[in-house]
């Protein structure tokens, strides 16, 4: 239980039961005892609980519930949307692309001072390269780690197969 809320500390897009189950090699009735646990016992001074499931499309993802002494991912969000402001390119040299920029100004800058320094050099981490769009939709634990390791300037290292039967992205995390 207390690996299972340490790594939710790192994953403030949750962890997918499937990853639970597979990364602590524990059978789903364990994983179930464990949140029955956390329900009872893992709560704040209100009585809430402190961990939680959701539902991510049709997969269900456990992560810190959303008070106010949670973990802030406001460095993870915003680093995803300055991601989606880059493949804004074709705004270049328009009053809306002056607006977007003054927004994400703003926004960064309302960050408290750690979660700002993770973002120190996004500018630098994302940009988007035209081409023709692809669906990551089934990738979500891929994507969470890589956005985490960028952040924290982790080295990966990825070996990238195309497969026709979308087989995952293998990773190794050198810290």
């Amino acid at each position: 239980m207390a690996q299972i809320v340490h790594e939710l500390f790192g994953r403030p897009f949750g962890w997918s039961f499937e990853s639970v189950l597979t990364d602590l090699n524990i059978n789903e009735r364990t994983l179930q005892r464990y949140l029955n646990k956390f329900k009872r016992s893992f709560v704040d001074s209100a009585g809430k609980p402190l961990v939680e499931v959701f539902m991510r499309g049709d997969r269900r993802v456990l992560r810190l519930a959303q008070h106010p002494q949670s973990p802030n991912s406001n460095a993870y969000k915003a680093a995803s949307l300055f991601f989606t402001l880059t493949v804004l390119h074709f705004l270049d040299g328009t009053i809306l692309k002056e607006g977007v920029d003054d927004l994400w100004d703003r926004l960064r800058a309302q960050l408290p001072q750690a979660q700002g320094e993770l973002l120190s050099d996004v500018e630098r981490k994302f940009f988007a390269v035209p081409s023709t769009p692809k669906n990551y939709k089934d990738f979500d634990e891929q994507l969470d780690f890589i956005l985490r390791a960028l952040l924290h300037g982790w080295r990966l290292e990825i070996a990238y197969q195309h497969s026709p039967n979308r087989a995952p992205i293998s990773s190794t995390l050198t810290r």
